[in-house]
């Protein structure tokens, strides 16, 4: 059975169980395994397998002569395995399919070894018991594969995404970024669903208004080439009729997930690969904007040359735009400088506009096309008159005026250039770029800058001067705005908060500001619930706190946060956060029996059981009469020493959870010490004077 010449059968079944336990070992581990754990875990498969092939190659070589060697290694290792290779990639394996073909290659592996050993001269012992082991090992890997509750149903094998069911599920808010989902893919960043994220993805694309070509026969030559398609529709897209937008992101990519439905469609979308899109165009584009995803920004280098930009330039007629979104929070300051150096090889003029994260640069090789001009404002004032939702985004149309960086490249380079060679493959996460003090104190104290996109010919003064005091009536608002913008990218919650209600404050004068500012508090408020109430869950109590904290500071009246970080401070042990907050819940709402509960339990924790019997018994007057109130009761007449008072307290509680050992102990515990007490005052029975001299010695 030993032999050398049947080694490679005996490898041969050995390779199928190996296999099936590095499986059930990967997927034991989940997305917790490291590279070197991998390795690790694949190690013994591969020592099997190796083994095997050595083995088998010394028998042909033994065997068979040189021609007959050449053959049977050509076919096996490199004929062979060329076309099942390429069946198999085109093949989208589901758990079912993946182990039925499995198995049956497990079994053929079994299977023809034995029948190769019943037909030699092998001892009918050696036989059996290598019969024996073969047959085994299929029950066995069965039942390996039940007890470790692996699937076999119709769902992916092999998953690219993570998150994407948050975004679609029947359970996620209904406004885009409510759940705070973060979807990867191949474990990176790929899309984030944070409230300013998506806002931010719609602000950024209208101020493309202003630059927008006019329609020729219909046709407004407007390419938007989306990477975030597949997760959210940007109805801002849909500003631009006729425009055509560019999902780059293959089914596959998302596990042929549906696209989250946020509304009607407002674009057409077609889907295919960018570089082959462009170079099927039928005529030249007017303008293309470019949205790259978080993957796309960390690792697709080739979006950020000087090569690309050259390649969607010959796309463009010679006054055409190209636009390309960057979203600072995850852009390495690698990549955007590579990004801003190859825009200025292949272009000559552009536009910056930033809005809190979000970078748009827009680049032009005629200074013409980027000039302001009385039909680019015309255009985005019927922008905003005839879609209503932008005032959710801006206060008005000359907010987005205010919100432009730079008008020459040179001057963002100055803050990227120097920057160290990018990580390959990928970026490190979150290696994003922050702004300087120079830059952001320049973004927040230059509202004017718009102006130097204004030509001064003709009549376009006017224009100019009408354009800057439209901007200057609000520009205090739009810089505490923009301010309040990338306090919320930081996470300065409380920074930010404090900032709108400042500028509630001044919205008592202007109308229009304080239509804005309430909407954004009305709705931060319900955001900041939910955010604090996913992080309390996941028991981040420090992020919870600053979110309930943000909300007091927006609605102090708000019952539910004051009562949560009450019940949070509890947790953290804050006493007096705990005091503070739940005396202002009851205050909200004087009659609600979890915040009476809650107070007694207060001031039974500090050692003042009289006060805590007065919330209880408050509680039960309004007939919330549970085990724990009863309880708690109870215990409060036992600190205060009324033992009987106390066990008909525990009593009750106990009849309604006869369960519960603590207060099983409780009962037991003041019963004997109601037992104790009566001991104590006990008088002893009388004795005569005979009975007290028994069993005394007198001494004579």
């Amino acid at each position: 059975l030993f032999k050398k010449a049947f080694l490679p059968l005996y490898t041969e079944v050995l390779y199928p169980p190996a296999f099936i336990l590095f499986l059930i070992a990967i997927n034991s581990l989940g997305n917790s395994t490291g590279i070197a754990a991998g390795i690790a875990v694949f190690l013994p498969v591969a020592g099997v397998f190796g083994f095997s092939i050595y083995h088998t190659l010394r028998d042909i070589l033994e065997t068979y002569d040189h021609g007959r060697r050449f053959a049977i290694i050509d076919f096996s290792l490199f004929v062979l395995p060329v076309p099942i290779l390429a069946a198999l990639h085109l093949l989208d394996f589901t758990y079912l399919w993946f182990f039925v073909i499995f198995y049956v290659a497990a079994l053929l592996n079994t299977a023809i070894p034995v029948i190769h050993l019943m037909q030699s001269k092998t001892g009918s012992w050696a036989r059996a018991v290598y019969l024996t082991g073969a047959a085994a090992f299929i029950p066995l890997m069965l039942f390996v594969h039940i007890n470790f509750d692996i699937p076999l149903n119709r769902e992916l094998y092999v998953t690219h995404i993570a998150g994407f069911a948050d975004l679609v599920s029947p359970e996620a808010a209904p406004v885009p970024g409510h759940a705070g989902s973060l979807v990867r893919y191949n474990g990176r960043k790929i899309f984030s669903a944070r409230d300013d994220s998506i806002k931010n993805l719609q602000r950024a694309l209208v101020p493309l208004a202003l630059f927008a070509p006019v329609p020729v026969d219909g046709n407004p030559g407007i390419l938007f080439i989306d990477g975030n398609q597949r997760f959210y529709r940007n109805p801002s897209i849909g500003y631009f009729p006729g425009a055509v937008c560019l999902d780059y992101v293959p089914e596959r990519s998302v596990d042929f997930g549906q696209s989250p439905i946020t509304g009607k469609d407002f674009y057409y979308t077609e889907r295919g690969e960018i570089l082959r899109h462009l170079s099927l165009l039928r005529g030249k584009m007017r303008m293309v904007v470019d949205i790259p995803n978080l993957y796309d920004l960390a690792c697709n280098r080739f979006r950020f040359s000087e090569e690309y930009y050259r390649i969607v330039r010959r796309s463009l007629f010679h006054d055409g735009l190209f636009v390309q979104v960057f979203n600072l929070s995850h852009s390495a300051p690698s990549t955007l400088n590579g990004a801003l150096s190859g825009m200025k090889k292949a272009f000559r003029h552009f536009a910056g506009f930033l809005f809190s994260d979000h970078l748009v640069v827009v680049c032009a090789a005629e200074k013409s096309t980027l000039a302001l001009k009385p039909e680019g404002q015309d255009r985005l004032v019927s922008l905003f008159r005839e879609n209503p939702a932008l005032s959710g985004l801006f206060i008005n149309e000359y907010q987005p005026l205010a919100h432009l960086l730079f008008n020459d490249v040179d001057d963002m380079l100055v803050h990227v250039a120097g920057t160290d060679r990018p990580a390959w493959p990928c970026s490190d996460e979150g290696s994003g770029y922050g702004l300087n003090e120079s830059l952001e104190n320049s973004y927040l104290s230059n509202n004017l800058k718009i102006a130097e996109l204004v030509s001064a010919e003709g009549a376009l003064p006017y224009f100019k001067a009408g354009v800057l005091a439209g901007i200057q009536a609000r520009t205090q608002a739009f810089t505490l705005l923009k301010k309040a913008a990338l306090m919320e990218v930081r996470g300065e919650f409380d920074g930010e908060t404090a900032v709108l209600a400042q500028l509630r404050r001044m919205g008592d004068y202007m109308p229009d500001l304080r239509t804005y500012i309430n909407a954004q508090l009305t709705f931060k408020e319900h955001y900041y619930y939910s955010e604090a109430v996913r992080y309390e869950k996941n028991r981040r109590w420090d992020e919870a706190g600053t979110f309930y904290r943000a909300i007091i500071q927006i609605n102090p009246d708000n019952f539910e946060a004051n009562y949560r970080l009450g019940m949070l401070s509890i947790t953290v042990q804050n006493l007096d956060d705990a005091f503070k907050y739940l005396q202002r819940a009851m205050v909200l709402k004087r009659d609600d029996t979890k915040v009476l509960y809650q107070m007694g339990v207060l001031y039974f924790a500090m050692g003042r059981p009289q006060e805590a019997l007065e919330y209880f018994s408050r509680a039960m007057d309004l007939r919330e009469n549970t085990a724990s109130i009863l309880h708690y009761t109870g215990l409060c007449h036992e600190k205060l020493g009324r033992g009987q008072e106390a066990r008909a307290y525990y009593e009750k509680a106990l009849l309604l959870d006869p369960n519960d050992c603590a207060i099983q102990s409780s009962l037991e515990r003041v019963s004997v010490m109601i037992e104790d007490e009566k001991n104590r005052w006990k008088m002893p029975d009388p004795r005569n004077q005979s009975d007290v001299e028994q069993g005394e010695s007198i001494p004579l």
